[in-house]
């Protein structure tokens, strides 16, 4: 599980902004990894992230049932597609047969 510490909402939002093509790598590869780690130890729920603010007592932990990696590994690949990060896109692709 990737952990994340933001100072500031504005920061979160940087993570998740579909424009930055670092910001999208990062997430999508971290999902990938989730769901890899989660297929290799015969879970039913890929840990993905776990997401926190610098002056909040609280944090967030993201997972995806098993039922969801298939969708969320297609965008992954997409995304690596779009990219050009056609190595990431290949890793994905095999660990999508996996599942089918």
């Amino acid at each position: 599980m990737k952990e994340f510490e933001f100072d500031s909402m504005e920061e979160f939002d940087g993570l998740f902004d579909s424009t930055d093509a670092k910001s999208v790598e990062e997430v999508s590869m971290t999902i990938f990894q989730g769901i890899k780690n989660a297929m290799d130890n015969g879970e039913s729920e890929a840990e993905l992230f776990s997401i926190s603010f610098r002056n909040a007592d609280d944090g967030l932990e993201v997972t995806l049932p098993k039922d969801q990696w298939g969708i969320a590994l297609e965008n992954c690949q997409k995304k690596f597609h779009q990219l050009e990060l056609f190595d990431q896109a290949i890793d994905v692709y095999n660990l999508r047969k996996e599942i089918w």
